[in-house]
């Protein structure tokens, strides 16, 4: 019998634990660790899995180990490697994922790779190196956010600050100044006061995102927030989601003003038959969620493809969506 120990159990770790679970006999997974350490509670409540360690060198220095799996997503893996070998154990290191995008970048062809999201302690600067320096990687990044007060995300367990955050927002901007900042925000939390809702306002207004998803809070059972004390009203917080709303509208009405008289190229999706039209997505909109462009063909009559590549020239901004005519 071997015996595993894993260090992160991520989105990514999760499925290869229920695989390994699932494919191989001879094999125990005997304990596990996590940055958030609830995240590692839940898996050892859903593998059933015998221990739960506080950080990986107490891991490493167990004897029960024989093999030391690590599925973090950053780019620490060598870090860690190394000090599982030194402890004496044999390690199975996947692929981090910025290795990952070099060797998918590096492909020729005519493509787009998009990184879609991120848990802020994830968004290293080596990955935004990576994105920066990519031929082919969007400058497109989801970080979700969820509230714009340190007290609310302290209560959320979200283990970040919006210090932390807008230090990567900077960090992006930086290195990619046409960078598309999209993210999701919760309102009226449990114990959300109209003081934690002003600073949630200031934020949006500071992080400028491009794309913004607001939701109010929904009470979910089995989970640590539905027994909070100090819930919100349902009228209180569609009342701060409009609020919230109404400022990105502005953000997002400003931003496509100045794509009109631009060219950028626009992945076709569809004909609308009914419109008489294309529409599709330029590389700093994620599908379905984010902006479109409506376009017309104004080089032939002939429909052009789904998935094909264009020039589309913008000549006008509607609300969220853009619209134009292609060009040579």
């Amino acid at each position: 019998m071997t015996r595993i120990g894993f260090v992160g159990v991520g989105a990514i770790s999760g499925i290869y634990l229920e695989n390994i679970t699932k494919r191989f006999k001879d094999i125990e997974i005997i304990g596990v660790c996590d940055l958030i350490r609830e995240r590692a509670e839940n898996a050892v409540k859903k593998y059933n899995i015998p221990k739960l360690y506080n950080d990986m060198y107490e891991l490493f220095a167990d004897p029960e180990v024989d093999v030391v799996s690590i599925c973090t997503p950053n780019d620490q893996h060598e870090e860690m490697a190394i000090a599982a070998l030194k402890a004496g154990k044999h390690v199975v290191a996947h692929k981090p994922l910025c290795t990952s995008l070099e060797e998918l970048d590096a492909i020729e062809g005519d493509f787009t790779l998009r990184f879609m999201t991120s848990h802020p302690k994830d968004a290293t600067e080596k990955l935004m190196d990576v994105m920066a320096a990519g031929k082919h990687i969007a400058h497109h990044f989801h970080l979700p956010m969820q509230s714009g007060s340190d007290t609310i995300l302290h209560r959320m367990n979200r283990h970040y600050d919006t210090e932390r955050y807008l230090q990567i927002v900077r960090g992006l901007r930086e290195r990619m100044p046409d960078i598309t900042l999209t993210s999701d925000i919760i309102v009226g939390f449990p114990g959300e006061t109209e003081e934690d809702f002003v600073e949630l306002c200031e934020f949006v207004k500071e992080a400028k995102f491009e794309h913004l998803g607001v939701f109010p809070y929904s009470r979910e059972e089995d989970t640590p927030a539905y027994d909070f004390e100090d819930q919100i009203d349902e009228q209180i917080k569609q009342d701060r989601a409009d609020i919230i709303m109404q400022e990105q509208l502005d953000i997002n009405t400003a931003n496509n003003e100045k794509m009109v008289g631009k060219t950028i190229t626009v992945l076709c999706e569809d004909y609308d038959p009914v419109a008489r039209v294309h529409f599709g997505r330029s590389a700093a909109d994620a599908p379905d969620i984010d902006t479109k462009v409506y376009f017309k063909n104004a080089l032939g009559k002939k429909r052009i493809a789904p998935g094909s590549f264009v020039d589309v020239k913008i000549e006008e901004a509607v609300d969220y969506d853009l619209i134009g005519k292609t060009v040579k």
